[in-house]
């Protein structure tokens, strides 16, 4: 209803290239960023399902892909620092959390992550040898896709690039704790 009631009683195969450019623009207006791209999605998949089941000449679905849209027209709320960051009593239960499920090698990652600052994808590639005078080196990474059956997949990239490589100090209360952490969950 929220994004097709304009259009919802109308038969799909008396639709134009520019009724469709007008619904994407109209929709455009107040909406989120994510919420306006996951309804191009479902537009681009109802218009392809027609193409091809209902005989229809036109490439309707590629209109979805030609139209431009301002970013001025999307709500686009500003967070405050407040709602981004977590307070210390929320650092506190996390650590806590994790703390105890250290046997669990998707908590010590994320563990690592909250004592250093390091990104996850990074984490999860961590090697004993990373560690070198109080810093890990960072010189991998991991990325995640998901395939057309919606399985995730994960890469892990061995040549980051020289300006993303980086040294990220381990405060000195944790270097033995974050080593024997890595010694617990990682053989290498």
């Amino acid at each position: 209803s929220r994004f097709f009631a304009d259009i919802k009683e109308v038969d799909i195969r008396t639709l134009t290239r520019v009724d469709i450019s007008n619904l994407i623009k109209s929709q455009a207006y107040g909406t989120k960023p994510r919420e306006f791209s996951n309804f191009k999605v479902v537009l681009r998949g109802i218009l392809k399902y027609a193409e091809d089941n209902l005989d229809l000449d036109k490439n309707l679905s590629g209109v979805v892909d030609n139209t431009r849209v301002s970013e001025k027209v999307f709500n686009i709320t500003k967070k405050t620092d407040e709602e981004q960051t977590f307070t210390d009593e929320e650092i506190k239960q996390i650590y806590n959390y994790l703390i105890s499920r250290t046997d669990q090698p998707k908590c010590v990652c994320i563990l690592i992550c909250l004592l250093t600052g390091m990104r996850i994808g990074e984490a999860t590639t961590l090697k004993h040898s990373d560690i070198q005078n109080g810093f890990i080196n960072i010189s991998r990474g991991q990325s995640r896709y998901t395939d057309e059956d919606g399985n995730y997949h994960y890469e892990y990239d061995d040549t980051k690039t020289e300006g993303s490589k980086r040294q990220v100090p381990i405060p000195n209360e944790y270097l033995s704790f974050i080593t024997e952490l890595l010694k617990n969950t990682n053989p290498e």
